[in-house]
């Protein structure tokens, strides 16, 4: 029994730990006014994404891809995942 509550204790462990106490929350201040980072994050994802959507039609890269849906979903939330980390720290 005692295994169990262990093994389940370290298994819950890692999940809390985003729930403590930083000195500053997600937030960016833009122009006085506190931002959420994820949305511009989102936003990066979402812009870069369409730009690269429109150099992939010049190209004609855009005309063979399969799931074309699922392809440019993945690479949105691979660019704002990738401009979270590496702009925000987070």
């Amino acid at each position: 029994m005692i295994s169990l509550r262990l093994s389940l204790f370290c298994l819950i462990a890692p999940l809390l730990s985003g729930c403590a106490r930083t000195s500053h929350g997600p937030v960016i201040s833009l122009y006085g006014a506190y931002f959420p980072s994820w949305i511009a994050s989102a936003l990066i994802g979402i812009i870069a994404t369409v730009i690269i959507r429109l150099i992939l039609i010049k190209t004609g890269v855009d005309e063979i891809l399969p799931l074309r849906v699922v392809v440019y979903f993945c690479m949105a939330i691979t660019i704002g995942l990738a401009s979270s980390l590496l702009i925000f720290g987070r």
